[in-house]
């Protein structure tokens, strides 16, 4: 399970490597503002660390304050944003668009799952 968790924790910064190579090859602009609002949501939650300072728990491998995780924030951002761009922009059937929000939201909860399941952060700095 420690070895799934590793692999889907990191799947966020794929993401974003994603969103970029997105913008890259079809020169759209939403592709550059997802990945610039999933940046503002990893800046956020930097400076809140900072303010909240909850340590991690107790045995993570990760020094510094643990809340709010950087990972399941930008997953839970990426969900929420792709999702309404599916609503907005995506033309498919109903069935498939709701197939598309579940697999998103499903992901973002994966990785907040995560971060749990390595000890890094307790559930309730997810």
């Amino acid at each position: 399970m420690q070895k799934v968790a590793a692999v889907v924790t990191l799947t966020p910064n794929l993401a974003a490597f994603g969103l970029i190579s997105a913008f890259v090859v079809t020169r759209r602009l939403p592709w550059c503002w997802a990945f610039l609002g999933a940046l503002l949501v990893s800046c956020l939650c930097h400076e809140l660390k900072d303010i909240i300072q909850e340590p991690r728990p107790e045995g993570s491998f990760r020094k510094g304050p643990g809340m709010p995780s950087e990972h399941a924030a930008f997953g839970a951002f990426c969900a929420l944003h792709l999702s309404l761009w599916v609503a907005r922009r995506a033309r498919c059937a109903p069935a498939l668009k709701a197939l598309a929000y579940l697999a998103l939201f499903a992901w973002a909860f994966l990785v907040a799952a995560s971060r749990s399941i390595l000890g890094v952060h307790s559930t309730s700095q997810l």
